[in-house]
């Protein structure tokens, strides 16, 4: 995992100690709405598994995939939906945003429980998933964590343009990341351990007309995170509603 190159002045960077707000983002549900309980069983015998109980409204709230897997078996008294291709963990981020609009327990951000690979895979799963909201929080908590930590998750870069679809929000962050606080020579230098496509994307980001990211290369580390943490809602954020929202990929099923 790179480090951002760092001057001297900016020996204090500023450190958001939560994500920043979103706009667009729902109401948070009443939780005495009725419904039903659905059992979710996560993961394999083999690789680990857990079995989470859910409201399934709150499944048909967030997520298009739930809304469509619960919807074709309305009346069938069918409860019980398997995701054996995912991690308990990263179900565990999303059962807890159902419940608490975040993704861990702790009432600060200082001590992230995820690694940047952990909070990618979140990511992924929401967008697999058809939840938009929870990509939203996703890549809200990887800015927290590159600004606390001072790191760059390049190292995932393969990964997120494996998983991830062209012109993804996801994307866009760490593109406009590395180019506000990552040293660009090594992409020159070692440009084979970057994918394609992000190098591209790098370059077109450098050179677009209304390129204001750029501009920026003057001013401090801490104005640069403020000024990007202005951006995270408008930019990084998918606020499409979940039914809208198509997920490129029909994972798990259901007994």
């Amino acid at each position: 995992m790179a480090t951002p190159e760092k001057s001297t002045e900016d020996e204090e960077v500023y450190v958001p100690l939560a994500p920043p707000e979103c706009s667009h983002a729902s109401e948070p549900l009443s939780p005495t709405e009725n419904g039903n309980i659905v059992t979710v069983v996560v993961g394999t015998e083999f690789m680990g598994q857990r079995t989470f109980l859910v409201h399934d409204w709150l499944l048909i709230h967030y997520s298009a995939y739930f809304r469509n897997v619960l919807e074709a078996r309305s009346g069938t008294g069918e409860n019980v939906v398997e995701l054996s291709g995912d991690s308990p963990k990263i179900f565990a981020a999303f059962y807890h945003f159902l419940y608490a609009r975040t993704l861990f327990s702790r009432l600060d951000f200082e001590n992230i429980p995820f690694e940047d690979s952990e909070i990618c895979h979140i990511y992924v799963f929401g967008q697999d998933h058809g939840i938009p909201q929870l990509c939203n929080a996703a890549v809200d908590l990887l800015f927290v964590k590159n600004v606390q930590t001072w790191t760059s998750s390049t190292d995932q870069l393969h990964y997120i343009y494996e998983e991830t679809q062209e012109h993804s929000p996801l994307r866009k962050y760490m593109v406009d990341w590395v180019i506000r606080f990552y040293p660009l020579h090594p992409l020159r230098e070692n440009e084979s351990s970057f994918p394609k496509d992000f190098l591209i994307d790098v370059i077109e980001a450098i050179t677009a007309p209304d390129n204001k990211i750029c501009s920026t290369t003057n001013i401090t580390s801490r104005e640069k995170v403020d000024s990007m943490k202005l951006d995270i809602c408008s930019k990084y954020h998918d606020h499409s509603p979940p039914r809208d929202y198509a997920p490129p990929r029909d994972y798990g099923s259901f007994l």
